[in-house]
């Protein structure tokens, strides 16, 4: 697992548990809930977190731009890489889907202007063209 247990005694003298969960495991569970549609409940059985009230404090610290560490900037700063690029992917793709559309639009348009007018519009590939 992605945690420690840590043992911790009371002034009376009895064995409580505590998780302590790692600055990395945290980041990866923020940014899981924070970049996917599942909800606190889900994220927390999927990470197999005690209890829901971590993920809430660490999603606040997270906005609240409270966590500092060197490593947690530079997983922010890895994971903002990923989303430009993400997002630089979804224009990307529409731009080529929008840009498919317009060539069949024009090759239909040619079709039908030849088709209407008896102009061949399109070159003839291995033909020889006329002098003139």
């Amino acid at each position: 697992m992605k945690y420690h247990k840590l043992k911790k005694v009371s002034k009376l003298s009895r064995d409580n548990i505590y998780l302590k969960y790692d600055n990395q495991f945290k980041l990866e569970c923020v940014l899981d809930y924070l970049d996917s549609d599942l909800t606190i409940n889900q994220v927390v059985r999927k990470y197999n977190i005690n209890g829901r009230t971590n993920l809430n404090r660490w999603v606040k610290l997270f906005k609240d731009g409270k966590f500092e560490t060197h490593q947690l900037n530079n997983m922010a700063t890895k994971h903002k890489k990923i989303l430009l690029i993400e997002k630089e992917l979804r224009k990307l793709t529409r731009e080529l889907k929008q840009t498919q559309m317009e060539l069949l639009a024009y090759r239909k348009l040619v079709d039908i202007t030849e088709q209407e007018f008896n102009l061949p519009i399109r070159k003839k590939y291995g033909s020889k063209q006329s002098k003139n």
